[in-house]
């Protein structure tokens, strides 16, 4: 009985996760563009859309056409009816989502923290594709992280009073990381501005910095940053083998360091970020 409640809630959690790839993918492609995330009608150059559409010949599409991954796979990455071909980042955000779903259901198990996790990683996906394609992490998208990450430090903690003092209190604790990580990350990047003469961290990233405080509070700080200075050496190096340019957008950086907090806080590799 065991085994199969096991199998059932790691259906729920792949199905779920397959969905909210998805999702992702309609951010990553329609924030950039000012399209609204509903499925409410938007227009292009003339042309008025509905719901999910080809951007290219805006017929709208249908349900085979809209599963996660297999659609993309099934299709030979083409669209079923003008042919234009749909770019490979779109299975791999799903993919990635998929993932990032997996590792939270390890560590957290079937539990409020995980599907705060799960609503959380389109968010992350799409803001990783959008800030390597246009250096920029939208406010739109960074807040309802910020929100979601009360909801998360108040079920992982196990506080039971929301405003208790700042030893205690969840709302207090969290909003103090904010405000550390995002106090940090300005004066950081303000001193590594000045020395390599170019913004190093943009506004952006000293949101998301804040938003990752309160995920995180304050004690998990040290390990943030440490793994999101090796994230960020290693997505720099990348870039700049790729691209030739020192300067890269490093909310990859952060947001994967954030994740790995999240998810080692649970399990027993918690020492690997100092608790």
């Amino acid at each position: 009985m065991a085994q199969a409640y096991g199998i059932l809630e790691l259906a729920i959690v792949i199905i779920l996760a397959l969905s909210f790839g998805s999702f992702s993918t309609a951010l990553a492609w329609r924030v950039p563009r000012g399209v609204p995330w509903t499925f409410a009608k938007w227009r292009k150059e003339g042309h008025t859309f509905e719901r999910s559409s080809c951007p290219s010949c805006g017929v709208t599409l249908k349900v085979p056409d809209l599963v996660p991954l297999l659609s993309w796979l099934f299709l030979r990455g083409k669209c079923r009816y003008c042919g234009v071909a749909i770019g490979w980042v779109y299975p791999l955000i799903e993919a990635g989502v998929l993932a990032g779903a997996l590792g939270a259901y390890a560590s957290w198990g079937f539990t409020p923290e995980t599907f705060i996790i799960m609503a959380a990683i389109p968010f992350f996906a799409a803001l990783i594709a959008i800030d390597l394609e246009h250096m920029v992490l939208p406010d739109q998208l960074v807040f309802p992280l910020f929100l979601m990450g009360f909801l998360f430090f108040f079920y992982s903690e196990g506080y039971g009073n929301f405003l208790n003092d700042f030893t205690t209190g969840s709302l207090p604790r969290s909003l103090m990381g904010a405000a550390v990580y995002a106090g940090i990350a300005w004066m950081t990047g303000f001193i590594l501005s000045r020395i390599l003469k170019g913004d190093v961290l943009g506004m952006g990233d000293i949101k998301f910095f804040g938003t990752a405080g309160v995920w995180l509070g304050v004690e998990l700080l040290p390990a943030f940053f440490i793994y999101s200075g090796f994230f960020g050496i290693v997505f720099g190096a990348l870039w700049q083998m790729k691209t030739g340019r020192r300067l890269f957008p490093f909310g990859p950086a952060i947001i994967f360091g954030l994740y790995i907090c999240i998810v080692l806080k649970n399990t027993p590799f918690t020492s690997l970020i100092g608790m």
